[in-house]
């Protein structure tokens, strides 16, 4: 899995990453009002973790 840097403002996301690549982007959004656009994690350690692809999720 790709490192990420701290920063002063967060945690910076792995190099060409968005917040809207984090399977995690809904709950960042209501609890810090991040933006799909944003690249940088405000939890600490980052809990960045890409968004599941079709063919990762879970078939019925």
């Amino acid at each position: 899995m790709p490192t990420t840097t701290e920063t002063t403002c967060g945690t910076t996301l792995p190099a060409g990453t968005t917040c809207g690549d984090c399977a995690h982007i809904r709950r960042c959004s209501a609890m810090f009002g991040h933006d799909a656009t944003d690249t940088y994690c405000d939890w600490a350690p980052s809990r960045f973790r890409p968004h599941p692809t079709a063919s990762q999720e879970p078939q019925p």
